[in-house]
């Protein structure tokens, strides 16, 4: 077998995946795709029982194959597609109760708990029907229980739509939920819910979570460090929910967030470790089989113990295809067993193909496959240390080569350091892993449990202060790097064509990468051009602060509340992303209001507020009541913050008047009517200036 006739499973994936991305991309499947999916499942069977011999007929025995499987997952997904569902609760009006069953572990918040349910039944003015459809649940205040998988819950309440970004660039969760097929949310006091029993809906997903619950509590009585307890539990049991906001930037800086997420790095390093204390195993007669005996089980045992998140499902299914190939088939490309994987878990859930986490952990592994063999060969050493070394700097390099692209469109930022940290990082979590499962095994034994407990924690330890550390290097991260999807994609092209390149030789592959890159050069020249003249000003939404951006050009001036001064994390997830659109590389923080005029910001208190000029725009902000506002010399906007809004003040100047996110949503509400309009930040949006 010759060229990609070796690789079935990477055709099919493909025709699948273009089916379910034309779905995603219309929102409709046509009544005669059913004729065509006949037709091409017809001849794909025709060509099947005939087996034509000349490559010709095979090449057209491909084809309607292709066709039938880029159609089955047009129609997969418009099938599990919850949107236009006839029986789905949004088309029962109106809702005065719900009776719902709990999917997830709820997920600790600063409100209460967050988890997501089946709504099994409603409750209109005719009575209780039977309806289908999800929805994210927020328990806001102290319920008398805890939320718990498979909890059948009688709701009092009407949900409302998910709501859309609120800010320019920001992380679009409501497509996010859309994805997983939640369209509405419903927050409810403890008065509002009453448990009336536990159903869960899959008894072995009830079973995973009673281990990841009961894990969880052997780790809180012997781990006593706070922050050490939290990375653990992220890193054994999935459950991010402990971890310290500090150290969580920390490990995002220094490119090791994917430590903290069960993923399939946990996986394959449990994997790795399987197949060096049994691979043994296989030298004997029938050794494959025994060998498969003993890994599947072990692999499945630790997805239940993670609660089966969907992360380490997709790694355990390829692992698993991995051993089993190995196992039954003579010959195997790894390259097909991974796509085959894909492939099975696209049929399960074909919107998984929309999820970041899928897309990166298939890119990674991929290069780890292609580039870190060639990667590795590239230093040869008879010394075990700098051999051992070398290899995790290989493996480092080829994972964040091929996931690049993708990161830099999805998380704006790239880890300088990510050459130095990942190596330590990969040897200390492939320490501490082993070490946690053995922890967790020998718990119930006492002296034992203590022993692995010290050492559990002592790794952990150090693994999180070379993350800190790292981090507390000079420019340990580039940020607000921004990628358009063509400019994602065009970077991808171009590491593939340089890949041809070196592995082929050929000139067609150095003309592609060549004509790539002076593209992709232009493209950035123009970028850079047009920031250079740009100027924007940004009103942004947030709960309870005051936040605006100035952009002039590729400088970035922030006026905050003091809370957020100097503090990107908190405001990343809103603002993150229009700083990378902006292109921003300079960044001034301002404190407002200020107790005494900033000279070198040109920030100005006032008896009610403070006032500032930027590019020839003036901003007046009223942050304490006011009766009357002054109109002689209108501002070109005005912002109502604080305690500004508990009072609408006679106001005749021709300006735009802004209220924000810092104002109490009860107060805010007086000025819905008012006149002049008032552009209220928490119901539009922020308010966006630019000229």
């Amino acid at each position: 077998m010759k060229g990609w006739a070796r690789f079935p499973f990477v055709r099919y994936t493909a025709a699948l995946a273009s089916g379910i991305l034309i779905f995603l991309g219309t929102d409709t499947a046509p009544r005669w795709l059913w004729s065509v999916e006949l037709i091409a499942a017809s001849f794909t069977l025709f060509f099947a029982l005939t087996r034509p011999r000349r490559q010709s007929g095979l090449l057209w025995a491909g084809i309607p194959a292709l066709l039938f499987l880029f159609v089955s997952g047009w129609l997969l997904t418009s099938l599990r597609f919850e949107g236009d569902d006839p029986t789905h609760f949004r088309n029962m009006t109106p809702i005065l109760g719900l009776q719902v069953n709990l999917t997830s572990l709820p997920e600790r918040k600063s409100y209460g708990f967050r988890t997501f349910a089946k709504v099994e039944q409603v409750k209109t003015p005719g009575g209780w029907q039977r309806t289908s459809g999800k929805i994210m649940l927020e328990f806001a205040g102290n319920l008398p229980f805890r939320p718990n998988y498979g909890d059948v819950l009688l709701l009092k309440g009407n949900p409302l739509p998910t709501q859309a970004p609120l800010n320019p660039g920001e992380f679009d969760y409501q497509a996010f939920l859309a994805r997983q097929q939640v369209f509405y949310r419903l927050r409810l006091r403890p008065e509002a819910v009453l448990n009336v029993g536990n159903q869960p809906a899959w008894a072995i997903q009830g079973w995973a979570y009673r281990l990841n619950r009961y894990a969880d509590s052997v780790l809180t009585q012997q781990i006593t460090e706070k922050r050490e307890y939290g990375v653990l539990k992220a890193m054994l049991l999935g459950v991010r929910e402990d971890i310290d906001p500090a150290l969580n930037t920390a490990y995002s800086a220094a490119g090791a967030v994917h430590v903290l997420s069960v993923s399939g790095l946990h996986v394959g390093i449990l994997f790795i470790l399987l197949e060096k204390m049994l691979g043994w195993i296989r030298r004997r007669k029938r050794g494959a089989l025994m060998f498969l005996g003993l890994v599947l089980p072990i692999l499945w045992f630790y997805a239940a113990l993670t609660g089966f998140s969907p992360p380490v499902l997709r790694s355990t299914l390829m692992f698993s295809l991995f051993v089993t190939c190995d196992a039954l088939v003579r010959s195997r490309s790894n390259y097909n067993v991974l796509f085959a994987s894909a492939f099975l878990l696209l049929l399960w859930e074909p919107f998984w193909l929309t999820s970041a986490g899928f897309q990166l952990s298939y890119l990674a592994v991929l290069g780890l496959m292609y580039l870190q063999p060639r990667i590795d060969a590239w230093v040869e050493s008879t010394n075990p240390l700098l051999r051992a070394t070398w290899a995790l700097t290989a493996t480092a390099l080829a994972a964040q080569l091929a996931t690049f692209p993708l990161c830099i469109f999805y998380f704006h930022q790239f880890p300088v350091y990510f050459l130095l940290v990942n190596p330590l990082v990969i040897g200390l979590s492939s320490a501490a892993l082993p070490i946690g499962l053995g922890f967790l095994f020998v718990s119930w034994v006492p002296g034992l449990n203590d022993f692995m407990a010290f050492w559990l924690e002592a790794t952990t330890w150090l693994l999180n202060e070379s993350v800190v550390q790292v981090e507390r290097l000079p420019r340990a991260v580039w940020r607000h790097l921004h990628f358009t999807g063509l400019e994602a994609a065009g970077f991808a092209g171009l590491i593939l064509a340089l890949m041809a390149l070196f592995h082929t030789k050929r000139k067609g592959y150095a003309f592609l990468s060549v004509s790539l890159a002076l593209g992709l050069g232009i493209g950035a020249f123009f970028t850079k051009l047009q920031q250079h003249q740009q100027r924007w000003m940004v009103v942004h939404q947030m709960p309870r602060q005051t936040a605006l951006s100035l952009v002039a050009g590729n400088t970035l001036r922030i006026l905050a509340d003091s809370a957020l001064v100097g503090q990107p994390p908190q405001l990343d997830f809103a603002c993150a992303g229009f700083w990378a659109e902006r292109g921003v590389r300079f960044v001034e923080w301002v404190r407002v209001p200020p107790m005494q005029p900033s000279v070198g910001f040109g920030i100005v208190p006032l008896p009610d507020g403070w006032a500032t000029v930027w590019q020839g725009k003036s901003i007046v902000a009223i942050s304490s009541p006011l009766s009357q506002f002054d109109s002689r010399r209108p501002p070109d906007v005005t912002l109502i913050t604080h305690e500004g809004a508990k009072r609408p003040f006679e106001r005749k100047a021709a300006c735009a008047f802004v209220l924000d996110g810092s104002c109490k949503p009860w107060e805010a509400e007086r000025w819905e009517q008012a006149e002049p309009a008032v552009y209220l930040t928490p119901q539009r949006g922020a308010f966006s200036l630019t000229y």
